[in-house]
């Protein structure tokens, strides 16, 4: 059974709307803006509290998409958190998943790279996974074993994550397995 506390964060979370002074919440539908859902996404971002103390992050370029690197300050480590964002392939950033990142960087002591991987419906299936694969030949560009690298994602980042590892198992050959510059689904 749920504590009474849990309860009642449950309670506030279902009924929100009445803190903005409306009747009923506000659903996604069909009509829905993409736009409109990418703005209120980043704009809540905000609101799952900033990065904690000894947690810093730094931009990050890699074949022409932003990424951020999520590392304990002050430390320089052989391993990384390859980290993968949901948002149902349409939403989602490196901004918005910055504090939980944070969270898995802090209990870890790895960091993390985050990285914009391009959204639908402006850019359809393979996009996204071939930013994915971009992302990890980058890593393995700054020196770290495939072995090194842990591979997180959360809800459609999940399965990009999962999909991005059998691209790679499928891909990679013995030459392509030490540079992994191969990889590409276009």
């Amino acid at each position: 059974m749920n504590s009474l506390r849990s309860r009642f964060v449950l309670f506030l979370l279902k009924h929100r709307h009445w803190f903005r002074l409306k009747l009923k919440r506000k659903t996604i539908d069909w009509d829905t803006s993409i736009p409109e859902l990418r703005e209120r996404v980043e704009k809540s971002a905000g609101r799952f509290g900033k990065l904690p103390s000894g947690i810093e992050a730094s931009p990050v370029v890699i074949d022409g998409f932003s990424a951020e690197w999520i590392r304990p300050s002050q430390v320089q480590d052989n391993r990384a958190i390859l980290y993968f964002h949901g948002g149902g392939y349409v939403m989602g950033s490196c901004h918005a998943y910055r504090a939980i990142v944070a969270k898995f960087v802090a209990g870890s002591g790895i960091g993390a790279l985050v990285f914009d991987y391009r959204l639908a419906p402006e850019h359809p299936f393979p996009a996204a996974l071939n930013d994915s694969l971009a992302a990890y030949t980058w890593l393995l560009s700054q020196g770290f074993s495939p072995s090194r690298i842990a591979f997180v994602g959360d809800s459609a980042g999940g399965g990009l994550c999962l999909a991005t590892l059998l691209a790679i198992r499928d891909k990679a050959d013995s030459s392509a397995s030490s540079s992994c510059c191969s990889l590409s689904l276009d």
